[in-house]
């Protein structure tokens, strides 16, 4: 946690020393570069955490790597509370109309290239003579979804996020109301996968980073008055929140619910950086953030195919190297599939 508080709270402070007097939009061209950093990070973040024990020589490097496999929690509340912005901002835009054809929409953007690496993951079990299906059904049943596809478990999340939206745009259409309802949901349905987790032992990824979701859908409903705040108190809303953050992880170290509660402030830090930036583009990063879904649930199939590679750094360059192509190829696919289907009907 030390890490992500560090990184984000260098990003913070630089951004409200900007002499920017204009809040940058929080739109996809702002924070495809965002998405760019995210992707990147998570992949390192599992590498490390393949490799850990081969780097674990030295107390210092070591606690790299404990820093930088922590990071991945901050990661995913982000991704969730992009997703969660996305879609109440997209509402608000939109209205009712964006609720006709929405799970087609959003189902085909996420479940195609999903579909696809769980085919080419499937291929490689047959290979392997790992593949067994009763394992599949009973994992899924117990939380574990190594079985189906590496990161499984985040792609169902999204997929429920989406249900309880659509459920509760279409009970009612008052933005504030949608906003506490879908929190509320949210809530509620992180309790639940704590109980499991509690009784059942599933994971702990499962719950700890679904705050993010609850901040996204929280700052898009109260944007205007947010902006509003940031733009008049930079500096004390910079401290506020850093300060915050600095007080639970002090708090970590007596209770792990503190990083659950991080999860919905990490992004609201980063929200305020990217809207006091001066600048929020980069062409390497936008590129990497434009394939950073695929990035996403590519990666860690490449880490279990090569995982007969014992030596760490090579082991990394090749997931490394190999997971840009790997993504690449499974959006283009994707395009074409959902086009061919879209054309069909």
């Amino acid at each position: 946690m030390e890490l992500a508080i560090s990184l984000v709270s260098i990003v913070l402070i630089v951004a409200s020393m900007s002499g920017k007097r204009l809040l940058n939009k929080f739109d996809i061209s702002n924070t495809l570069a965002l998405r760019g950093i995210l992707a990147a990070m998570i992949v390192l973040s599992h590498i490390t955490q393949h490799v850990m024990s081969d780097f674990s020589a030295t107390l210092l490097v070591r606690e790299v790597t404990l820093q930088i496999t922590g990071s991945a929690i901050y990661v995913v509340a982000t991704f969730f509370f992009l997703s969660a912005y996305g879609l109440i901002a997209s509402y608000r835009h939109k209205g009712e109309a964006y609720l006709a054809g929405f799970f087609q929409k959003r189902c085909q953007r996420l479940l195609t290239p999903f579909l696809l690496v769980v085919i080419v993951y499937q291929i490689y079990n047959v290979i392997t003579g790992t593949f067994e299906p009763l394992a599949i059904v009973v994992g899924l049943t117990q939380g574990g979804t190594l079985h189906l596809c590496p990161n499984t478990w985040f792609v169902l999340s999204l997929l429920i996020f989406y249900l309880m939206f659509w459920i509760v745009a279409k009970a009612t259409h008052d933005i504030k109301k949608i906003a506490l309802l879908l929190s509320c949901l949210t809530i509620i349905y992180t309790i639940v996968l704590f109980a499991l987790f509690h009784f059942k032992g599933w994971g702990l990824h499962w719950f700890q980073s679904n705050l993010g979701f609850v901040s996204g859908v929280v700052i898009c409903c109260y944007e205007r008055q947010l902006r509003r705040i940031i733009s008049a108190h930079k500096i004390a809303v910079t401290m506020l929140l850093i300060g915050g953050l600095i007080g639970l992880w002090l708090f970590v170290h007596i209770h792990w619910v503190a990083i659950t509660i991080a999860c919905g402030v990490v992004p609201l830090l980063i929200y305020c950086s990217i809207c006091r930036l001066r600048s929020t583009h980069n062409s390497v990063l936008g590129f990497l953030g434009k394939y950073s879904y695929e990035i996403y649930i590519t990666h860690g199939v490449l880490i279990v195919m090569f995982g007969f590679v014992t030596d760490p750094i090579c082991f990394s360059l090749i997931v490394m190297v190999m997971v840009m192509p790997f993504s690449i190829i499974v959006n283009k696919c994707s395009a074409r599939i959902q086009n061919l289907f879209n054309s069909s009907k």
